[in-house]
């Protein structure tokens, strides 16, 4: 495989702090690509650098062979580098399938044709469907956004993101607050997009992900601790240096997670977006 997105020495610093430093990473095309980290590690602010809503303090990003260092926002998201969060949130009040019908306008666009007829706008449905069956969600096109629970709304948002047709995913924490059954169906979209050859970058604290769905993963705590494969990173004693001697493993329904706790207080980040 050759490397579809490489970070070489990027440091972020504000005021002093540093909150990345000398990070160097290599994401193949087509694989699956997981950092892991305590709350404050730095995987989102590395998130912001390779997608450029930050400007690194030093360092590089290399996007197939070019230097995409000095390009905005916009542009890094032109050239197929998607967050699911640059979609604007979904739509409520509209259905599920109209929701990923606006993704595929803005991609055409004509994101803002809603003076079009319904029947010129169904153009794009069949497509549309396509995205829905990709992430579990065929049987909702109908239903309205507001009504899905929040495991299927994630989903939703993934398909939006899809829709854009990105040639690389970075989700942060895409599996933070869901339940076990919407974990499930992650892990089962996470399988169709590997199928389907995406490339993706994840963080999560969800390590049985990590061990069953990826194919490298780097341990950050504002730096590079460990990358390389899940077996070669995810040990205790990898782990123990990542989130230090207060290491705490948690077992929900069959999958492990890993958190950073004092021994005064219990962990707080258990089941909301931490890891940021």
């Amino acid at each position: 495989m050759t490397a579809a997105l490489e970070a070489r020495g990027l440091t972020k610093e504000f005021r002093g702090f540093v909150a990345v430093n000398d990070v160097n990473l290599s994401v193949e095309t087509g694989s699956i690509h997981a950092l892991i980290g305590p709350n404050g590690a730095g995987k989102t602010t590395c998130f912001n650098l390779l997608t450029k809503f930050l400007k690194p303090t030093a360092g590089k990003i290399i996007y197939k062979g070019q230097d995409i260092t000095a390009l905005s926002p916009t542009q890094i998201a032109r050239l197929g580098i998607v967050r699911s969060f640059q979609i604007s949130a979904i739509f409520p009040d509209l259905t599920v399938l109209q929701n990923v019908r606006i993704a595929l306008q803005r991609r055409r666009g004509e994101s803002f044709d809603f003076w079009r007829s319904e029947k010129t706008l169904s153009r794009y449905d069949d497509k549309a469907r396509d995205y829905l069956e990709e992430v579990g969600l065929t049987e909702f096109e109908r239903h309205r956004a507001a009504e899905l629970p929040y495991g299927r709304k994630r989903a939703l948002e993934i398909a939006t993101t899809l829709a854009l047709d990105p040639e690389m995913l970075l989700l942060d924490e895409p599996m933070a607050g869901l339940d076990a059954t919407a974990q499930h169906q992650f892990l089962d979209i996470i399988d169709r997009l590997r199928e389907g050859g995406a490339t993706v970058v994840l963080s999560t604290h969800d390590l049985s992900c990590v061990s069953q769905r990826c194919d490298k993963a780097a341990c950050l705590n504002r730096r590079l601790v460990a990358y390389g494969t899940p077996e070669e990173v995810l040990n205790e004693d990898v782990l123990g240096e990542t989130f230090g001697t207060h290491l705490l493993l948690v077992h929900v329904d069959g999958q492990a997670y890993a958190y950073q706790h004092h021994s005064h207080a219990p962990p707080s980040d258990i089941g909301d977006s931490g890891g940021k």
